[in-house]
């Protein structure tokens, strides 16, 4: 039991593990893309048995609160981050814009849970953004760029039902058959999470590490630094919108909307832009790897 609570309360170095050795060791990762979608479904589904269904609908059934939230997702974050990247560095704005329009990765309740946030919230705003985000990110970049973003809208929606429905439904089967099991070994759950995100963090970088290698380390560098600069703002951001609610609520939105899907972010980049915006997807992968837990350490001096 030392060793799991060591390992979550140390989940940073387990990503920024998997990072590293998909840069210096990409072999093994090459064509198991496949196994993406499935190791999500299984962490998403280890997520939700922790998660009464009840719960998750209590905040859907919020409206108000639920169109502020997701404004603020998939609108008014998008419109202000591309104003700002237009302002101190254009050349970064368009991918900015494309990182943060995209909806929670599927990754976010599981992080929300690490840092003790509010995952029933996280998990009914993921779902509620996953419906609404083909529709708000085509309208962003038809806004700002002229060019028409046409999105597989039933793609995504089989996607949504695939890794979150699905594992949200089952999970809640289970729970309701085995409850006294599901209770006795949920505090396995985290780390067998961990130690799937590990392979998917892996099998993401090392199909992407020729190209992240064969980039000049200054301007990779900068662009990191860019990277991180958004993350931080984000965090902030998501944490304070929510100035009237709890305090597991705000890290559950702050959480939600900075680990965005960045699977859905490098597809997109690769069928719409230039292999420059593409490549600052695939960087994107160092902040999302390390940001929560400098996150983790600040949001214990906040209220």
């Amino acid at each position: 039991m030392k060793i799991i609570k060591l390992i979550e309360k140390n989940f940073v170095v387990v990503l920024v593990l998997s990072m590293v050795t998909g840069l210096f060791l990409p072999t093994l990762g090459k064509g198991h893309t496949n196994l993406i979608i499935p190791f999500f479904m299984v962490i998403f589904f280890l997520t939700c048995l922790k998660v009464d269904y009840l719960d998750v609908l209590s905040h859907i059934k919020k409206p108000l609160l639920m169109v502020y939230i997701l404004l603020m997702y998939l609108l008014v974050i998008p419109v202000v981050v591309y104003g700002i990247f237009t302002f101190i560095n254009p050349g970064l704005a368009l991918g900015m814009l494309l990182l943060v329009s995209v909806p929670p990765g599927t990754g976010a309740p599981l992080f929300t849970d690490l840092v003790k946030g509010n995952t029933s919230l996280s998990i009914a705003v993921s779902l509620l953004a996953y419906l609404f985000a083909p529709f708000s990110v085509s309208l962003l970049f038809f806004m700002f760029t002229n060019q028409s973003v046409q999105l597989d809208l039933w793609g995504m929606m089989q996607t949504l039902m695939l890794v979150n429905f699905l594992p949200l439904f089952a999970a809640q089967v289970v729970r309701k058959m085995a409850k006294p099991l599901v209770t006795k070994t949920q505090s396995y759950f985290g780390v067998i999470s961990l130690c799937l995100l590990f392979v998917l963090v892996y099998l993401a970088v090392s199909n992407q590490a020729h190209e992240i290698m064969t980039q000049s380390i200054s301007s990779m560098f900068i662009n990191i630094f860019w990277l991180y600069v958004l993350f931080i703002f984000v965090h902030i951001f998501g944490y304070f919108m929510a100035f009237r609610m709890k305090k597991e609520d705000k890290i559950a939105l702050s959480v939600t909307k900075t680990y965005s899907n960045i699977g859905l972010a490098i597809g997109l980049a690769a069928t719409f832009f230039s292999p420059q915006i593409l490549l600052l997807m695939v960087l994107a992968e160092a902040p999302w790897n390390t940001c929560l837990g400098i996150f983790k350490y600040f949001v214990k001096y906040l209220k």
